[in-house]
């Protein structure tokens, strides 16, 4: 007899090693069709560069003349400014003007725009530190310059070097850099507007605002440079010569609260969402909106573009309304203001659930998909009482018919397997079904 005992631990056992190495085998065949899944879904991406030349443009070289540009770098940004003069000045029609600032009063315009190009270098050796850093009046300077001299069916550029935080208003003696970088954006976008200037901003250092640089060129269909060291001036100077005539395509992404589709003072601009250029060649151009919310797609050829961003998850799309626009740059000329409204959505209700059909827990089991909201809560049948329960019960007769046999056990199967909700094979009353009730129809069938 002990020897049948040990038999059915055994065949037990086995049922379980059985069903796991089911199991494995059954997750170890779903991984390859996940991964093939995910493969599927990723974005793959044609990452390109397009190859075109640079129109003519009137750059203004704007620097920061500030004390703290003192000694090794403001030596390191005048050498790499006349660098950059030097390859601009391969196209005669190119003309470069030189503005450095710092207090008010001491912002100057150094050169005039002009295709002297000698001359402009021999000015910028002539630049030298001191006082505080007034961007706007640096702006206004450039501006007033371009708007004096400008030339039809030329681009305009600022080129902005600055080490720190702007901290000066013209005409004004605050120090707060709330006020003076406003003052300074304000300036930017009158220049944007009245002349179509185009804002190239590097941040040397570690004691500069990047967001607000990064509005600057966002702005205006420039792009942001971030200069940890001195050393790095000259490539990044050398980087902006090879763009500086190519047009530009830029814009934010916002948060529209109203959900009236407009980008009104107040909405939070949004960064982390991924936008997506692709021209008429099918080429894509990605980018993710920076510290100030906007994204600019600038280097680019006179092409038709079609720019979109990637939904997310419980944000819905407001403007535009299709998620995309179309766009056509010429000339080497910037595109602004293309913005992406989105509001997130509210809380979802959760889907009511579904009473469950009898006959999933018959035999047979009849094949119903489960619904969306879920089947509803089966209150399990309570184990019998001891006054309900028959005189064999509590050796294993599940089914009360006065013997154990395999009904019973069939009984105790499915209740442990959970494909009934019933309880009649808790054998010894612990509100269970477990190997335990198993062990005692066992005994009861074996007669022990």
């Amino acid at each position: 007899m002990e020897r049948i005992r040990s038999g059915f631990d055994f065949i037990f056992s086995s049922y379980k090693r059985a069903a796991a190495v089911l199991f494995i085998f059954a997750l170890l065949l779903a991984i390859p069709v996940t991964i093939s899944f995910i493969g599927q879904q990723q974005d793959i991406r044609q990452r390109a560069s397009e190859v075109c030349s640079n129109v003519a443009a009137d750059i203004m070289l704007v620097i920061d003349k500030s004390g703290s540009m003192s000694g090794a770098p403001l030596i390191a940004a005048k050498t790499a400014a006349k660098s950059f003069v030097d390859v601009v000045a391969a196209n005669a029609n190119n003309r470069v003007g030189v503005v450095s600032f710092s207090n008010d009063a001491s912002t100057s315009l150094d050169s005039p725009l002009t295709n002297s190009f000698s001359s402009v270098k021999t000015t910028i050796d002539f630049i030298n530190s001191s006082g505080e850093t007034c961007t706007q009046c640096g702006i206004k300077k450039a501006n007033n310059e371009i708007a004096a001299d400008k030339r039809n069916g030329i681009k305009n550029v600022v080129i902005l070097l600055t080490d720190g935080r702007a901290n000066r208003v013209s005409g004004s003696s605050t120090t707060d850099f709330d006020a003076s970088s406003k003052a300074a954006l304000d300036e930017v976008i009158a220049g944007n507007t009245a002349n179509q200037t185009v804002y190239f901003t590097i941040g040397l250092g570690k004691d500069i605002k990047a967001d607000f640089l990064q509005q600057i060129a966002n702005s205006t269909g420039g792009k942001y440079f971030t200069a940890p060291t001195a050393d790095d001036l000259q490539s990044i100077y050398q980087q902006i010569s090879q763009i500086v005539g190519k047009g530009s395509i830029s814009g934010f992404v916002y948060n529209d609260t109203n959900g009236n589709g407009v980008l009104d003072a107040g909405e939070q601009k949004l960064q982390g969402w991924e936008a997506d250029l692709k021209n008429s060649n099918n080429q894509i151009f990605p980018f993710t909106t920076d510290e100030s919310g906007g994204f600019s797609f600038s280097g680019i050829c006179d092409n038709s573009y079609t720019l979109s961003i990637k939904p997310q998850e419980g944000w819905t799309i407001t403007s535009p309304s299709s998620g995309s626009s179309n766009i056509a740059t010429t000339n080497g000329g910037a595109s602004n203001d293309n913005n992406f409204g989105v509001t997130q959505n509210g809380p979802t209700s959760t889907p009511a659930c579904t009473t469950r059909p009898a006959c999933l827990d018959a035999t047979p089991r009849c094949l119903i998909a489960e619904p969306i909201g879920g089947w509803c809560p089966v209150t399990p049948t309570p184990t019998q009482s001891a006054s309900q329960q028959c005189a064999l019960y509590s050796k294993g007769d599940a089914n009360c018919d006065g013997k154990i046999d395999m009904d019973d056990f069939n009984i105790w199967r499915d209740e442990f397997l959970k494909t009934s909700t019933s309880k009649t094979s808790d054998f010894n009353n612990d509100g269970v079904i477990n190997t335990d009730d198993f062990n005692i129809w066992r005994d009861g069938f074996l007669g022990l």
